[in-house]
């Protein structure tokens, strides 16, 4: 499933299944849930949690504050100030350029 966020703050969502979240250019929520989800961010301070499944998650720019969940993640910061982690599993974590915490 496909779900979109818009120009202002949101929170968007997965389900069960395999989703695909594209978060929108204000300071968004974005979780994935169970199922191997991809979440972007898009300029905004993000706060991103991929959850249960083999999830990717991108920052892209701005102060974004992202964890993996369960399974085997590839979390990565993209530009900016980030705060990443992952969970259980083998995860990669990528913090690109800004200050970020691993």
């Amino acid at each position: 499933s496909y779900y979109f966020g818009t120009g202002g703050a949101d929170t968007v969502r997965g389900h069960i299944l395999d989703d695909i979240l594209i978060l929108g250019r204000g300071d968004d929520n974005g979780a994935g849930d169970d199922g191997d989800d991809l979440i972007k961010g898009a300029g905004g301070n993000d706060r991103i949690a991929g959850e249960d499944g083999h999830d990717k998650l991108k920052g892209q720019s701005g102060n974004d504050s992202m964890s993996g969940g369960n399974g085997h993640d590839v979390v990565d910061g993209g530009s900016g100030n980030d705060g990443l982690s992952g969970d259980d599993g083998n995860d990669k974590l990528l913090g690109r350029s800004g200050n970020d915490t691993l």
